[in-house]
């Protein structure tokens, strides 16, 4: 963590020890004059001047000749231009030329000429823009240099220097070697995690001029030493070799590519994160040349030189079936003398160049060969091959899918006329958003069956951008559409299974009769006082209160029905009989007015039905009911309804016995 800001700030210290402040804008030059002992020369302008200039030059002596005949002359490149007698001369001369002029003063005594003082004007122009500007450092470990063009000469003294900057602090580094051309200029240590931009600065005493900025990252700069490799041969076979190589920089971007001596046709390879490489398709005792380059990452950066070597094939194992005979001779009793002989012809491989009328470029072509023997073809060997190639046109479709702790990546091949060659490998790109530099990079093959890799080890709640590009043996396409990945966090698994693991206890308590019963009164106590309402007096209703009426007129002493000494008996409870229905041909006595028969007990359970009607919920089918008061929803369903409830009681299907009212 420390040492990702200690090793910047350590190399911006050193740029501020070793660069110093730039100074932008034309020199002020004072007026141009010379000061001798003798006398001076001034000029009316400064020393430098643009062509076609007329300037006026001046010349006194310091101490006026004392003979009449001494002269005061002034000389443009050694030539007299003018003399005045008196001590001082002047004159005013047009620069048309670019260059130097040089104005002398002199003491003319008779033909004796005498150098008093001069100076120097020079004719030139400010300086050019500075073009083609650019910077490169050769090695991970090296210093940047910068170069540019200078553009036209300006025949005057002019400073270049080039402008560092962060973003944030600006250094100046002077040229280093003057060329009237070109200039360039070396930079102090940079780090691969800043962005820096350069700008190369001319001025002179007659302007000043600024190029264009170049924008960089030093990973855009640097081209890596090249990659020293070695080649081996497997004794086994003489159509292949492995090839393994080591880079101070750890590249993640190889190219190989080689030819037999005798051709001058290249065979490239592009490899990917990797420092072996496995070639076969060689032929068998043929001399070689093998070249490897390097650049430090897939889409960027500069490739390094190639390194080279050569070697030889070893020479192949004879396949083929050995023609085999003796001879025998006979040396005498039991001695025989055997002579074996065989003999093996190889036929060395042919090469037919096929017919290229039909071939177009930046096609990618599928070539199966098969070797003919009596009119009978062999197993073919396939490879994907093109005339030239071209970079992709277009991306690939990716289409991503969040899959255990990472993400599963898939994607559609590249349509072939947008393919512009044989596709050699897919890149798969990867940023993360909580980190600066460079995305992450995933090399696959071509060819890779299904077309899908998996990336895994996804920060959860982090936002993950992904794109990908394809590539063919001229260089990689563009990024096809990208997409964002955000996997989901643990917390809303943990909510779930809290929930889940609430409920599945609560059930396992409430499965055991005791813990239920203390559930039971812990819910009382929590729910609202709506679901523990009482049961209604059945009384308030408005049949018992019709019901009441009813009961005077029974009492009244001209029920033809009721004796007239009729009292209120005691209250009897009502009980459910479960007695056998009577049989059809049973027939219920009643009595005449005078003789009571089997009356009064009848008589007397009829009263106790009307006057008692606080016990009988419903009169019958006749009398008004209630409206049922709203059921309560109930807020645990697994659990057993409570003490409190409410409903009606009826005596529709209660059988009543007059066994145990008194006669």
């Amino acid at each position: 963590m420390a040492f990702s800001w200690i090793v910047p700030s350590a190399i911006w210290l050193v740029l501020h020890f070793t660069a110093e402040s730039c100074r932008r804008g034309a020199v002020s030059a004072p007026r141009a004059s010379g000061v001798c002992a003798k006398g001076t020369v001034t000029a009316s302008s400064g020393q430098a001047v643009p062509p076609g200039t007329n300037i006026t030059v001046s010349c006194r002596l310091a101490a006026p000749p004392g003979a009449s005949w001494c002269w005061a002359a002034i000389f443009l490149n050694s030539s007299e231009q003018i003399r005045g007698q008196g001590g001082s001369v002047s004159k005013t001369f047009l620069l048309s030329s670019l260059g130097k002029h040089t104005f002398t003063c002199k003491s003319i005594c008779g033909d004796k000429a005498k150098l008093v003082c001069g100076m120097d004007i020079l004719a030139g122009t400010p300086p050019d823009e500075p073009r083609n500007v650019s910077c490169i450092q050769f090695g991970t470990k090296g210093r940047p240099t910068c170069t540019w063009h200078k553009g036209r000469l300006t025949y005057l003294d002019t400073a270049y220097g080039i402008e560092l900057s962060n973003g944030t602090d600006t250094f100046c580094f002077p040229q280093e070697t003057p060329n009237p051309v070109f200039g360039s200029g070396t930079l102090s240590k940079l780090d691969f995690n800043s962005n820096y931009t350069v700008v190369v600065s001319a001025s002179n005493q007659l302007g000043n001029a600024s190029s264009q900025p170049l924008t960089f990252m030093l990973v855009d700069i640097v081209k890596p030493h090249p990659p020293d490799f070695l080649v081996e041969f497997d004794d086994s076979s003489a159509t292949s070799c492995s090839l393994s190589w080591h880079h101070e920089a750890q590249a993640q971007h190889y190219r190989l590519r080689y030819r037999p001596l005798s051709s001058s046709t290249w065979s490239t390879v592009e490899i990917f994160s990797r420092e072996k490489y496995h070639l076969q398709g060689l032929e068998p005792d043929t001399a070689y040349e093998f070249q490897v380059s390097c650049r430090i990452l897939p889409s960027r950066g500069l490739w390094s030189d190639w390194s080279s070597t050569q070697s030889q094939t070893p020479a192949a194992v004879p396949a083929g079936i050995l023609d085999v005979w003796y001879r025998q001779q006979d040396l005498g009793p039991g001695h025989q003398n055997l002579s074996l002989f065989w003999k093996v012809s190889l036929v060395k491989p042919q090469k037919n160049p096929a017919s290229s009328e039909q071939i177009r470029d930046n096609v990618c072509y599928g070539i199966r060969v098969s070797a003919l023997y009596q009119g009978r073809a062999g197993q073919a060997a396939s490879l994907r091959a093109n005339s030239t190639a071209q970079a992709p046109s277009a991306g690939p479709q990716m289409f991503t899918t969040p899959w255990a702790s990472g993400v599963l990546v898939s994607w559609e091949e590249i349509p072939a006329p947008q393919q512009r060659g044989c596709i050699t490998a897919y890149h798969i790109y990867l940023h993360r958003s909580s980190r600066q530099g460079q995305p992450e990079v995933h090399a696959v093959p071509a060819g890779k069956v299904p077309r899908s890799l998996h990336i895994p080890v996804l920060q959860p709640g982090e936002h993950h951008e992904l794109w990908m590009t394809a590539a063919t043996a001229a260089g990689e396409g563009p990024r096809g559409n990208s997409d964002s990945v955000c996997l989901e966090g643990a917390g809303d698994w943990l909510t779930l299974v809290l929930v889940c693991s609430f409920l599945i206890l609560s059930a396992c308590v409430c499965s055991v009769p005791p813990a239920r019963k203390v559930f039971q009164w812990l819910l009382s106590l929590l729910l609202p006082q709506w679901h523990s309402k009482a049961i209604p007096d059945p009384a308030n209703a408005t049949w018992a209160k019709s019901l009441t009426a009813t009961k005077a007129e029974l009492s009244a002493p001209s029920s033809p029905f009721l004796p007239s000494a009729f009292q209120e008996p005691e209250t009897t409870p009502v009980e459910e009989s479960w007695a056998e229905p009577p049989e059809p041909g049973d027939k219920l006595l009643v009595g005449s007015a005078g003789s009571r028969g089997h009356w009064p007990r009848e008589q007397q359970l009829y009263q106790r039905l009307l006057l008692e009607p606080e016990y009988i919920s419903s009169p019958g089918p006749s009398a008004r009911s209630p409206e049922p008061e709203p059921e309560p929803i109930p807020l645990f369903p697994f659990l057993p309804p409570g003490p409190c409830c409410q409903g009606n009681l009826s005596l529709e299907g209660v059988k009543l016995s007059g066994s145990s009212f008194p006669r």
